[in-house]
């Protein structure tokens, strides 16, 4: 009777704990995987960085060299010109060309691909940081592991290098999601005014981000009914 007794109070006792070292097991992987993911990127930007140039311009495309040319002549011709003043362009956003604008503005135009590249490297640890306020929120692992997965995929790569608006709007894109499951809290000033400027951002940041609010906003409405 003691040892049938022994054997359940053993058996009782391993078995959530087991689980619980399991659990934590997951956990710590999926931890892992995600830092892993963010080394991965952060080494691929620091490496073109570094790299030659001949090299790093297989990496980025014309649209990256577009935007660097149309921010230094805006300082230059204060207008958006890639022909040095001689006409107005279009065909780009503004949201990152300003971006770019500011830092000619404040550091220059020597290296300028490299400070652009290490902009891009901000816009990363913002991104992974938003991502990691996400899952403390939620506490489900799988928003890492699906985040890093994505976060390594080839796409995600050649756009964080390209010199384009692409890191801006999916920051943005996190921040109106955050919003939304009140894990960014708003205070001292009302909701709507914050989605408001968040939409004007990411419309700034890409013309089409206006269709992600606009969506919300009819479905709300429609449910409200």
């Amino acid at each position: 009777m003691i040892d049938i007794f022994v054997k359940q109070l053993i058996s009782s006792t391993l078995i959530p704990l087991r689980i619980l070292i399991e659990s934590k097991r997951k956990i710590e992987i999926s931890n892992f995987i995600f830092v892993l993911s963010f080394i991965h990127l952060f080494a691929w930007i620091i490496y073109l960085v570094v790299v030659d140039d001949s090299i790093r311009i297989t990496y980025i495309p014309d649209d990256g060299f577009y935007y660097l040319t149309l921010s230094k002549n805006y300082l230059k011709y204060f207008t958006w010109t890639f022909d040095s003043g001689i006409t107005k362009t279009t065909g780009f956003h503004l949201l990152y060309a300003y971006v770019l604008v500011g830092i000619i503005w404040i550091s220059g135009e020597i290296f300028l691909i490299e400070k652009a590249l290490f902009t891009s490297l901000v816009f990363v640890i913002v991104l992974y940081y938003f991502v990691w306020r996400l899952y403390k929120k939620i506490g489900d692992r799988n928003i890492l592991l699906v985040c890093a997965l994505l976060f390594s995929s080839i796409n995600v790569f050649y756009n964080v290098v390209a010199l384009v608006e692409w890191p801006i709007v999916v920051i943005l894109s996190f921040i109106y999601i955050m919003l939304g499951l009140n894990i960014i809290k708003i205070k001292y000033v009302y909701p709507g005014i914050v989605y408001m400027c968040i939409s004007l951002m990411g419309t700034l940041a890409r013309t089409e981000f206006i269709l992600v609010p606009t969506i919300i906003f009819f479905i709300v409405y429609i449910l409200s009914k």
